[in-house]
């Protein structure tokens, strides 16, 4: 019966192919346009997902002529303190700095078997002692009180994806 109606459908596809390939180009460009703007609102929904969306803020930069092409979140090093200083209702000031691919090593005597774990880390941020004051994310490792008060210690938040959320079962 299933076979019958393919074998229709196929038949009057070929005896009309002007409207059929209207209809299968009309039924693309439909299809890639809410493809692209599914991802575009995804993708702007995803920024006001913080714990404390309301009271936090991203500072860019404009480093061209042309406001609209320009825009960066990149902000001068001292801007925070001067932020800090002459801006009165501002509680907390934050950076956080993206670092390239490393290869990290933990020392035998850190691990659980005794033998020391060389892995290749794609996601590494260096941030300022307060980040975790302004951004309360829940750690998997580390005290969020204690954290980065040494240049070497180290914290694992647990971060989803930009505009990906996670459900338990």
């Amino acid at each position: 019966m299933f076979s019958n109606y393919i074998r229709v459908a196929l038949r009057n596809m070929r005896r009309n192919m002007r409207f059929t390939l209207l209809h299968l180009a009309g039924l693309t460009l439909g299809l890639a346009s809410v493809t692209l703007i599914a991802w575009y609102v995804f993708d702007e929904l995803s920024f006001d997902q913080l714990h404390q969306a309301d009271q936090s803020f991203r500072i860019t930069t404009h480093w061209s002529d042309d406001p609209a092409t320009g825009i960066f979140a990149t902000t001068p090093p001292p801007l925070a303190a001067v932020i800090k200083q002459e801006i009165p209702e501002v509680d907390e000031v934050t950076r956080a700095f993206t670092w390239n691919h490393s290869t990290m090593r933990l020392p035998a005597d850190e691990t659980p078997n005794g033998e020391p774990v060389v892995f290749r880390e794609t996601k590494i941020f260096i941030v300022d002692p307060n980040f975790l004051k302004v951004l309360q994310y829940p750690l998997i490792l580390g005290d969020a009180e204690s954290a980065f008060q040494k240049a070497s210690q180290l914290c694992s938040p647990v971060i989803q994806p930009s505009g990906i959320s996670a459900r338990k079962r």
